[in-house]
C-alpha cells in the first residue's frame, strides 16, 4: 500500500526541525508542563547538542498529522523563547555530547513533573561499628569529584565534593562515625548552609526534628534537595523537599536496614537488605542504581566504613550508573581524584561492577 503524502510528511518534519536554529540546548531543565502535557525546554548557556526522538506518537503534532507508531528525530536548538513539544509517548530518548539519555514515562509523577534531578544518598547499617554509604551524582555536566582527608568541626574526616559550576559537597564521614549527605539545587548558599547546619548538629551530638525543619526551610528558600545526618549510634535525620512537598524523619536504624534518600519525598525508601552472593558494597550499588529518580545518572561513590578501636578504616569504590537497572540510558561519568591520584572516566566500570579507589585511615 502506497502513501501518496509520505514525501510531503517527511519534508514537513524536516522543515519543522529546522525552525529552531539559534544555538544549542541542554537536557537539565526538561520539564513537563502541567497544563498541556508538553515537554518544556528552557534556554541554557551550556553547550550540548540534543537529539530528541519520540516513539509511538498517537496524536497530532501541530501542524503535522503523524501516523501511528511513527518515529521522528528532531534536532533541537536554543531559541529566545521556550520550545514546547507535545508528549504522546512512553519515553523520550535524548542524546548529547556526553551520551544518550532515556526518560521513561514512569519518571513522571502525579504532578506531571519530570524527575530529572536525582542525586541520591544511600545508607546501609551493618552493625554498630560498620556501615556502607553510597552517593549517586546526577547531572548533565561532568565535574571532577574530589575526595580529601580533612577536619570537620575538629574531627578527622573525609569529604567528597565538586567545584565545577560552584562548590558542592556530597558526603562527609568522620572518624567517630558521623555521616552527612546532601543533594539538590546547585546553589552555594544552600550547600554551605547545610554544611554549617551539620556542623552544629555534630557539635551538640544529637539530631532533632527541629534540625530537619531548618534544612526544610532552607530548601524552600533556595530550591529543592535532600539532607541526611547519621550519628555514631545509628540515629538518622532525613529531610527531603521538592515542589512544595517534604519528607522529614528522625529514627534509629537497625542492623540490616537501608535507606535511600533522593531529591523527591515520594521515592524515599526504607527497608531490609539480604546479602546472598553479593556483599554490602554490591548491595549499595544495586540500591543506588534501582532508585527511580533522575535520568542524568553518573558516578556511584561507595564508602565501606569500619570503626576498629581508635581508628576508622574507609575503603572507597566507584561504579557508573549506566541506567541498566532504572531502564534509562546514561553514559555520563566523572573523574575521581583522591590523594592527588586521578581515576579517569575511561577506567570506571558500569554497575554492578566497581573499581577500587583507595583507603582512608582516620586515627
Amino acid at each position: 500500500m502506497k502513501f501518496p503524502y509520505l514525501k510531503v510528511l517527511i519534508f514537513s518534519i524536516s522543515l519543522f526541525s529546522l525552525v529552531f536554529s539559534f544555538g544549542i540546548l541542554t537536557s537539565t531543565n526538561l520539564e513537563l508542563d502541567g497544563n498541556n502535557n508538553n515537554f518544556i525546554i528552557p534556554n541554557s548557556n551550556q553547550e550540548n547538542y540534543l537529539e530528541i526522538q519520540t516513539d509511538s506518537l498517537k496524536d497530532t503534532l501541530n501542524p503535522l498529522y503523524l501516523l501511528n507508531e511513527a518515529s521522528i528525530n528532531f534536532n533541537i536548538f536554543k531559541n529566545e523563547s521556550l520550545l514546547i513539544l507535545p508528549f504522546f509517548t512512553s519515553k523520550l530518548d535524548i542524546e548529547s555530547k556526553s551520551g544518550p539519555f532515556s526518560i521513561p514515562k514512569t519518571a513522571i509523577n502525579s504532578k506531571n513533573k519530570l524527575l530529572a534531578y536525582g542525586c541520591c544518598s544511600i545508607i546501609l547499617q551493618l552493625n554498630n561499628s560498620s556501615s556502607v554509604y553510597a552517593y549517586r551524582r546526577d547531572s548533565s555536566y561532568s565535574a571532577n569529584l574530589y575526595i580529601e582527608n580533612t577536619k570537620f568541626f575538629g574531627k578527622k574526616a573525609i569529604k567528597e565534593y565538586k567545584l565545577n559550576n560552584g562548590y558542592f559537597f556530597h558526603t562527609i564521614i568522620s572518624k567517630d562515625g558521623w555521616f552527612v549527605g546532601t543533594g539538590g539545587s546547585n546553589k552555594a548558599q544552600l550547600n554551605k548552609y547545610l554544611e554549617k547546619l551539620s556542623r552544629n548538629i555534630i557539635k551538640k551530638g544529637t539530631i532533632t526534628k527541629n534540625d530537619m525543619a531548618k534544612s526544610n526551610n532552607a530548601f524552600k528558600k533556595y530550591g529543592f534537595g535532600h539532607f541526611v545526618v547519621k550519628s555514631p549510634e545509628g540515629y538518622v535525620g532525613v529531610n527531603i523537599y521538592n515542589n512544595k512537598k517534604s519528607k522529614s524523619t528522625v529514627f534509629k536504624m537497625k542492623d540490616g536496614e537501608y535507606i535511600t534518600i533522593p531529591n523527591y519525598p515520594k521515592y524515599y525508601q526504607k527497608g531490609s537488605y539480604k546479602i546472598k552472593k553479593s556483599d554490602a558494597i554490591s548491595a549499595a550499588i544495586y540500591i543506588a542504581a534501582k532508585d527511580k529518580t533522575g535520568f542524568n545518572r553518573r558516578n556511584i561513590m561507595i564508602y565501606d566504613v569500619k570503626r576498629i578501636d581508635n581508628l576508622t578504616k574507609i575503603k572507597i569504590w566507584v561504579s557508573n550508573d549506566n541506567g541498566k537497572y532504572s531502564k534509562t540510558k546514561n553514559l555520563g561519568k566523572d573523574n575521581v581524584i583522591y590523594k592527588k591520584k586521578k581515576t579517569s572516566t575511561k577506567s570506571i566500570p558500569s554497575a554492578p561492577n566497581k573499581k577500587y579507589i583507595g583507603e582512608a585511615i582516620l586515627k
